[in-house]
């Protein structure tokens, strides 16, 4: 917390204190020494258009009007200097602000009352503030606010010509297209002069195996193939990844199911596994696996894919179409039998979905107001919405009004709000809500119930009995770890209702789980933990590691 107080540096000279930094106050006669650890000394130190103030290079400021979001202008004798300050209350922010999320941040009724590049966001006390959202993930320009654009890292972030246009210490990345301020050193849109950039752009997880890919052109698929899911025939599974029957692959995203797999790719939508409920969308149910990729009848692109037991969804064009099994109504169309072997539309749908998610027997999709519909299956609650029973069409999520991520697990869902906060719904056992509550005492929860401890999550994702997120402590999961999953040893720890790091893992990007495992995506390749059957991560077959394991691509 910024701490204000007084200090007397001579007669009739009145000085406050600033943190760990000392400086005159405007009746003060004397600029007080900077105490040891201030990062600069000089203007020249720092990169224009930045200045040095109060020990530490910064945006230049007059008021807080000029900072941004959960930035305050702390001043000396003439212009000040743009800082990040911590509250508790909001009497321990400058006057004009408020505390809300743990910063001091302008006062907002909605996001026009805030500066650009933020949004005005509800904290759990109901106190509203702007929250910045530069650095926040996002999955295409319309989830950052004007004039924040979704880089190709999948973060927010400012436009600029030169480094001039950047602020708070960033540099204007001059190799990308189109360029975007980046912190020093890092290369997040691939331009050449910041450094490597992410490799693995694309990870998904479905019961036992998992999908990768490294560039557009290099998909690789491990695990088990009882189905065909690797996309190969003749093998029952693979340690490492193996691609699968492709040609030529240029691969835009990735849907996992329980035993089979979908991918977009620009010539077309193609799917390929277990097809016993007319989930590959083939136009036709089959009890022989077709591990053969084909291309879904009548659907050739889509912007977001999701994958259940046995059913699919894709989102194009802000249209939801829905095929496979719709026992419990996870196909969202009231008028639909079971099974639809070619995609039919969800109906019913309030507001346009952004992006959808689907797991076991029940569906959610992501509305641009930041709400959430669920359908399917609800006999755990899974749905969020207050009751028990299913619904073969979409019903809206009690009470969440900010997400902009979704998870789905076997029988939970969480949802990541933009604060960087995370709520989960649904089954609890073994503790997979994060709660901090462990059944009997809160078996289920029917409506969003927040995880405990976590408020900076960039990514999620949910399991069958447990569930990860990426937060700036590195990976962090909870619930079931009878094999590992959670990245504990199962003889010196059991589940956990509370998320705790994940050891031994670099730092990481983006998390996928599949129904006892985990992997996340580190710099150029990935990293996996739990039931390794057969062979997840690298490690021999059946045997769960609570250590990530980085898996082992073949050299070309």
């Amino acid at each position: 917390m910024l701490g204000v107080g007084r200090i007397a540096v001579g007669p009739g000279r009145l000085c406050v204190v600033i943190g760990v930094v000392v400086l005159a106050y405007a009746g003060c006669g004397e600029r007080a020494a900077l105490e040891i650890g201030g990062s600069c000394e000089l203007n020249s130190e720092c990169d224009s258009p930045l200045v040095c103030r109060l020990g530490q290079c910064g945006q230049e400021c007059r008021s807080s009007r000029d900072c941004p979001a959960g930035l305050g202008c702390v001043r000396d004798n003439g212009l000040g200097v743009c800082f990040a300050q911590s509250c508790v209350l909001t009497s321990d922010c400058p006057d004009g602000l408020t505390c809300s999320n743990q910063q001091c941040t302008n006062v907002c009724e909605r996001d026009r009352d805030c500066p650009p590049g933020a949004r005005c966001v509800e904290d759990q006390d109901g106190t509203k503030g702007c929250f910045d959202m530069s650095e926040s993930s996002c999955a295409r320009n319309s989830d950052c606010p004007s004039p924040l654009i979704c880089a190709r890292d999948k973060r927010c972030r400012d436009q600029c010509q030169t480094d001039r246009d950047c602020r708070d210490g960033r540099v204007c990345d001059t190799g990308a297209s189109p360029r975007v301020c980046v912190e020093p050193g890092s290369n997040p849109d691939g331009g050449v002069n910041q450094g490597p950039v992410q490799s693995v752009s694309l990870l998904r997880a479905g019961g036992i195996h998992v999908c990768a890919g490294r560039s557009a052109s290099e998909l690789g698929c491990w695990g088990s193939n009882g189905s065909g899911q690797l996309g190969v025939e003749g093998t029952g599974g693979s340690a490492t990844p193996i691609a699968p029957n492709l040609s030529p692959l240029d691969v835009t995203n990735i849907a996992a199911g329980t035993q089979f797999t979908c991918v977009q790719m620009t010539s077309g939508l193609f799917c390929w596994g277990d097809n016993n409920s007319g989930q590959l969308g083939r136009g036709f149910a089959s009890m022989v696996d077709q591990a053969n990729p084909s291309a879904v009848v009548g659907l050739a692109r889509s912007d977001a894919l999701a994958a259940g037991r046995a059913h699919t969804c894709a989102l194009t064009d802000g249209t939801l179409r829905c095929w496979g099994a719709n026992n419990r109504g996870q196909l969202g169309n009231s008028s639909a039998s079971d099974p639809q072997t070619a995609p039919i539309e969800v109906v019913g749908l309030s507001g346009t979905p952004v992006d959808v998610v689907a797991r076991a027997d029940h569906t959610c999709a992501l509305i641009e107001d930041g709400t959430v519909q669920c359908w399917g299956n609800g006999e755990d609650g899974q749905l969020g919405i207050g009751t028990k029973p299913s619904q073969n069409g979409p019903e809206t999520v009690v009470g969440l009004s900010d997400a902009v991520e979704l998870a789905a697990g076997t029988r939970h869902v969480c949802a990541r709000r933009q604060t960087g906060q995370l709520v989960c719904w649904g089954n609890n056992d073994n503790g997979r809500l994060g709660t901090g509550m462990r059944p009997p005492a809160s078996d289920e929860e029917l409506t969003p119930a927040p995880v405990s401890n976590i408020v900076d999550a960039t990514d999620i994702s949910a399991g069958a009995r447990h569930t990860c997120a990426v937060t700036s402590r590195g990976v962090e999961c909870w619930g079931d770890n009878a094999q590992s999953q959670i990245g504990k040893d199962p003889g010196m720890a059991g589940d956990s209702e509370l998320p705790s790091p994940v050891t031994g893992l670099g730092g990481a990007s983006g998390v996928t789980t599949g129904d006892a495992f985990s992997c996340a995506r580190v710099s150029d390749t990935v990293q996996c933990w739990g039931s390794l059957s057969p062979g997840l991560g690298g490690g021999p077959r059946g045997t769960p590691s609570h250590m990530p394991i980085t898996v082992v691509w073949p050299t070309s």
